[in-house]
């Protein structure tokens, strides 16, 4: 069985004035458009890998903040 996708061409444009990235994809029926808001950026750097478990304190805090994005916080 073979299975087309019926996405032909999509196209991203970042907007930096409206802070949205505009995705166009072209379907063989027609177009969808999507605006997605970009993330603003954070001073925060990334976790190393394991390295919150090496520190208990600070791994209850990273867990705090995953338990509230998980709740809609």
């Amino acid at each position: 069985m073979q299975t087309h996708s019926k996405l032909r061409h999509i196209n991203v444009i970042h907007s930096p004035k409206s802070g949205l990235l505009q995705v166009n994809c072209e379907l063989k029926t027609g177009r969808k458009i999507y605006q997605i808001p970009i993330a603003p950026s954070t001073s925060e750097s990334p976790p190393h890998g394991a390295g919150s478990f090496h520190d208990p304190a600070q791994h209850a805090v990273y867990m705090d903040r995953v338990e509230a994005l998980l709740q809609g916080g």
